[in-house]
């Protein structure tokens, strides 16, 4: 069985993105993500910002974030929305999980983000986190299987697949 389809999936330190390539005809397009854009309000772009923004639990009211992938009741917020309002609030955002991963002086499963942050609710691991942001996108893409190989990046170029390049 030949694969039809090429899905590479770029986690990286600051934004993320998936691309999908049509192996016979040659096209390639990037997959938009759905994440929340502020409260109440869902939409798709083109990256998922790599930021997780953890509430305070008088912050928001409960039903200002109905997301249909959220059906553990986490409270954190993934992507555009949670990148702008840590902006404002930086001690609730968590950043860069990925980088965390290679620091030798810290276990990357322990709840250490927000970084130096005091808040009471509880805190995110890095490993955590990087598992956290690929589910915002839970449903959008079909289903596929783990090829090996050579895959197209997110920008549609040929590359070694050091990241997550899936075949159908």
């Amino acid at each position: 069985m030949s694969a039809r389809f090429s899905l590479a999936i770029d986690l990286g330190t600051s934004n993320s993105a998936i691309a999908i390539a049509d192996l016979e005809s040659g096209e390639t397009r990037i997959i938009e993500i759905a994440q929340t854009l502020g409260p109440n309000q869902i939409g798709e772009m083109p990256t998922l910002p790599s930021a997780v923004y953890i509430p305070h639990s008088e912050e928001f009211p409960e039903s200002s974030f109905p997301l249909p992938w959220n059906d553990a009741g986490e409270r954190a917020i993934i992507g555009q929305f949670a990148r702008e309002r840590g902006a404002l609030v930086p001690d609730r955002l968590a950043t860069s999980a990925k980088s965390w991963l290679s620091n030798p002086h810290i276990d990357p499963k322990q709840r250490i983000l927000p970084w130096r942050s005091d808040i009471a609710e509880a805190k995110l691991s890095p490993i955590r986190m990087l598992t956290a942001l690929p589910r915002t996108s839970q449903g959008r893409v079909p289903a596929y299987r783990t090829g090996a190989g050579a895959g197209l990046g997110p920008l549609g170029r040929r590359d070694r697949c050091n990241r997550a390049c899936l075949v159908r």
